[in-house]
């Protein structure tokens, strides 16, 4: 299932969060256990930002969102596919 993740970074030191943004980068490479990333992120606003991931396993969403829950708020919405009839 494809999920919108609407992201928000805390303000904190610049260098600090380049580092922690690396590391968590080169983590979610491993798409086994953090799910497959459809649309990178796409920053919207200062530190507000949007990705869309592909989850087959709900422990994917769970890991991809420990991974930077202290320094980001993540807001989940499910993409749900919608199939229209002829003639509406």
């Amino acid at each position: 299932m494809k999920y919108l993740l609407f992201w928000k970074k805390k303000d904190i030191n610049p260098k600090e969060s380049a580092e922690i943004s690396r590391r968590a980068r080169e983590e979610r490479g491993d798409e086994e256990t953090y799910g497959k990333v459809i649309l990178p992120p796409h920053y919207y606003a200062t530190y507000k930002g949007v990705t869309v991931v592909e989850i087959d396993d709900p422990k994917q969403l769970a890991n991809r969102m420990a991974l930077v829950a202290p320094y980001t708020q993540i807001r989940v919405v499910p993409l749900i596919s919608v199939r229209l009839r002829a003639g509406i």
